[in-house]
Formats: C-alpha cells, structure tokens, sequence
C-alpha cells in the first residue's frame, strides 16, 4: 500500500485490544506524562467525564482513575496494515466483517454529521462522516463497558 505524505515509522499503530503505540490501555497518568502527552486545560471529555492528554501526534489518551481507557485516533492509523482513516465502511466490511453495532446519526458541530461503527472484538469504535471513516477510537473493551 503506497502511503502519501508520511513515513511508515509516522504512522499510528493499534494494537487492538492493548493499545496504540507506545500508549498501552492501564498505563497511570505519570507514565503517559512522561512520553509527553500533556492535559487538556479544558477541563474533562464532555461526554465520558475522563481526564484527556494529547500531544502532536494524531492521538488523544482519555483516563479514568488515573489510567488509560481509551486513545482517539484521528491521524493516519493502521490495523496489520489496513488504514483506519479515509476508508469507505465496505472496505471495513471486507476487513473486519460487518460491524456489531451501527449507531445513530450524530451532529458533531455545526452541520457536520457522523455515524460510529462498533467492532467490539477489536475494540474500534469507528466513526464515519459521508460513508468515509474519520477518526477511531481504541479501547481496551468495549466502550459501553467501561
């Protein structure tokens, strides 16, 4: 698969079920500190109420109890060499197999509108905006769950 614009060592890699990079799921607050992820001073994740750290990398770590719950992906990333981002939901479907859940339509901002695919044995809650994939979010188990 030729990549445009960014070197194989640049790109995210996921590891699902465990972690993404040298970001592994149940890693405390200091450790992800030290690889130089630092908080979001906005305050907590709107939705999930956890603590974000990111840095400029394409990823961003949301903690719960001082330990990593999720990473956000919204670089290029990749599952044993298939790109999450910029995929059409068939290709994900050749992949992976069709999705264990397909959510509802949800207006992100303004009038922009995604879907989330939810593949729990990978645990890739996928999200789609125009049938194309634009960010992923990885979990250590299903997100509902956590």
């Amino acid at each position: 698969m030729k990549r445009i614009g960014r070197k194989v060592d640049e790109m995210i890699i996921v590891y699902p079920l465990i972690g993404v990079d040298d970001i592994k799921f149940g890693m405390c607050v200091n450790e992800i500190e030290g690889l130089g992820y630092l908080e979001d001073m906005a305050g907590v994740d709107d939705i999930t109420n956890w603590r974000t750290f990111q840095k400029e990398d394409g990823k961003k770590c949301y903690v719960r109890n001082d330990a990593v719950v999720c990473v956000y992906c919204f670089g290029d990333a990749l599952v044993d060499d298939f790109q999450l981002i910029g995929r059409k939901s068939e290709d994900f479907n050749k992949k992976f197999g069709a999705p264990d859940e397909v959510g509802d339509l949800v207006c992100v901002y303004d009038d922009t509108y995604q879907t989330p695919y939810e593949y729990y044995s990978l645990g890739l809650q996928v999200w789609f905006e125009n049938d194309v994939s634009v960010a992923v979010f990885c979990n250590e188990e299903y997100a509902d769950e956590l």
